[in-house]
């Protein structure tokens, strides 16, 4: 019996179905896997999907990259179809851990910060002095009236605070963000404009940060010849090239017209969607009737659509080497 719930609802010991377009509710611990490639990238950085391997034998502290039978909680299932058994929810969960760290962040001073520090404690001093000197001199060397000089060394003191530096700071910073905005960048906190500034190596992560983490087709080849993207095709979805790379696709497109899937595979329908071709009336006029499914041995994918004469089409696409055999 399987029934769909809520992923909140889900506790230790659950078994969860998994397949294409899925999002992995949980940590869990594979127990099937079909060819199954799960996206990894927010958590690992790996760029590529990771395929899934129930037969490895892992070390009790491999990293969360080497854990090749195990899915983890918010990555995306591209392809294949597995089962698991749910290990860990919630802040328990690899992802969970990774927000208690940003959570319980210590927050450090930035050097403006530091600098505003220093500059007031100068001041502060350098104010209290001139305050006792200005006293000492008009009482003991001019023999003025002791409280009109007290008065007098307040009055200089408060009037040697500087209170309108909070606020020029915070315009210089504000300016700041409106030229980063500009630049579409957007500053959720002041000083981190300041701390910018002052950044000398940045290290970052490409995939999903630098990059989105999609591919796109820029280059087709056919007819003996390398075509560019934006290239009219004459055969539209009939063309062989484009036919196989369509129909040998396990892509899904949801009701708002999202591609789900692998990030190649995505990339080829995207392709054709952007030509303008009716996709979905395309794969409805060849349905499949029977698969091989890609594995690594064998490193093609191939699906068989009946033809309107009675015939079959075999569409493979795969490794080029493994192609040309």
């Amino acid at each position: 019996h399987m029934a769909e719930i809520d992923s909140k609802e889900l506790v230790p010991g659950d078994i969860v179905a998994l397949e294409a377009g899925d999002v992995v509710p949980a940590d869990l611990r594979l127990i099937e896997a079909n060819s199954l490639k799960i996206e990894e990238a927010a958590l690992t950085g790996e760029s590529v999907p990771v395929e899934k391997d129930l037969s490895v034998e892992l070390a009790t502290d491999a990293g969360i990259g080497d854990r090749v039978n195990m899915a983890f909680q918010n990555s995306n299932v591209t392809y294949g179809r597995g089962m698991g058994v749910v290990v860990n929810t919630g802040m328990y969960t690899e992802v969970g851990h990774i927000a208690g760290m940003l959570q319980d962040a210590d927050e450090t001073d930035t050097p403006l910060k530091q600098n505003l520090n220093n500059l007031s404690k100068v001041l502060t001093y350098a104010i209290l002095v001139i305050a006792l000197v200005t006293f000492v001199v008009g009482v003991f060397i001019q023999g003025k009236n002791p409280l009109g000089e007290l008065l007098t060394s307040v009055a200089l003191a408060v009037a040697a605070i500087p209170e309108g530096l909070p606020a020029i700071v915070t315009i210089v910073l504000s300016l700041g963000t409106q030229v980063l905005a500009k630049r579409h960048s957007i500053v959720r906190k002041l000083p981190a404009v300041e701390t910018l500034g002052s950044t000398e190596i940045i290290a970052s992560d490409k995939t999903g940060t630098l990059t989105m983490n999609k591919m796109t087709v820029e280059k087709v080849f056919y007819d003996a010849v390398l075509h560019d993207s934006a290239d009219d095709i004459e055969l539209g979805l009939e063309m062989p090239l484009l036919r196989s790379v369509v129909l040998a696709n396990d892509t899904k497109i949801d009701v708002e017209g999202n591609l789900m899937g692998d990030p190649t595979e995505t990339a080829f329908i995207q392709y054709a969607l952007d030509k303008g071709y009716d996709v979905k009336g395309f794969l409805e006029k060849y349905p499949r009737v029977a698969e091989l499914p890609f594995d690594s041995d064998r490193k093609l994918m191939s699906t068989v659509h009946p033809l309107p004469d009675g015939r079959f089409l075999v569409a493979v696409k795969g490794a080029p080497d493994q192609l040309l055999k």
